[in-house]
């Protein structure tokens, strides 16, 4: 799963979760591990962290909504 963080969008940032740490690259962090992938949205709003939804799923769910 891969998510996003808009806090910190460069460099390399570690953030903690009760899980583990996860490490951010340029915004980016791609998590193998379905606990730490939720433990990742359990941190605080102010980091801004999201679940980056693959865009195959979001045309899929669009083209359903139009049948």
């Amino acid at each position: 799963m891969r998510f996003t963080c808009t806090r910190f969008p460069d460099g390399e940032v570690p953030i903690r979760t009760r899980a583990g740490v996860v490490m951010f690259r340029g915004g980016v962090a791609d998590v193998d591990d379905p606990d730490l992938a939720k433990a990742l949205l359990e941190v605080p709003a102010s980091f801004g962290v999201a679940e980056d939804k693959p865009v195959k799923k979001a045309a899929k769910k669009a083209a359903r909504g139009k049948e």
